[in-house]
């Protein structure tokens, strides 16, 4: 698993400014390696992703 600190940060910053903000974080389908890993217990990576996001 990597990442997160972008959505972080995000959030960070939005509560800074409004404390009732609400952030709603997601990964693409095709690059779910956090949600498969969530569901599974266990760490799972992805050997190849179809997606444009970083």
């Amino acid at each position: 698993m990597r990442g997160g600190g972008l959505t972080s940060g995000t959030v960070i910053g939005a509560k800074a400014k409004n404390p009732t903000i609400r952030v709603f974080a997601a990964e693409p389908n095709e690059a779910d390696d956090v949600a498969q890993s969530k569901a599974c217990d266990r760490l799972i990576t992805l050997s190849q992703t179809n997606t444009i996001a970083d």
